[in-house]
């Protein structure tokens, strides 16, 4: 049996040309991402990333204007950090986007199923009580019995 291989490394082999140059711009921006993130506290970095190089600029996304803002007094710094990688020499600028963070949906949470030999048991042990708060409270969860279920 072979030993496994890295994906790039199959797939660079099998298409030369602008499939490799595609990974060398992807391990690029992977390497300029790390020494962004590196360079940045642990809180900074997980609200700002890394979207592209372009035109002698790095674009980063912020979470939200006030991560912007921080990230803006970094600029100076980064900049720095960032032109000592090979093929960055020639950084001019560092643009920030803010871009806020979209949630996906959730699904909706597991309800409970109530059956009808379940609500009836709740409302017969609701007659047996003299308690008239905990009485109530037992009559409406009988009332929620799923209809069809047994």
């Amino acid at each position: 049996m072979s030993k496994p291989r890295a994906i790039f490394e199959l797939l660079t082999n099998q298409f030369p040309g602008e499939f490799e140059q595609t990974i060398q711009r992807s391990k690029q921006l992977l390497q300029v991402s790390h020494r962004l993130q590196s360079r940045l506290d642990t809180e900074l970095a997980s609200h700002c990333q890394l979207l592209n190089l372009r035109d002698g600029m790095a674009i980063i996304a912020c979470d939200s204007t006030a991560w912007a803002t921080r990230m803006r007094y970094q600029i100076p710094t980064l900049l720095e950090a960032l032109r000592q990688l090979s093929g960055l020499e020639n950084l001019r600028d560092i643009q920030l986007r803010v871009q806020p963070v979209t949630l996906t949906p959730q699904q909706p949470k597991f309800r409970a199923v109530l059956s009808s030999h379940g609500a009836y048991c709740l409302q017969q042990c609701a007659n047996t009580i003299n308690d008239p708060a905990l009485r109530n409270a037992l009559e409406r969860l009988a009332k929620h019995e799923s209809k069809g279920e047994s």
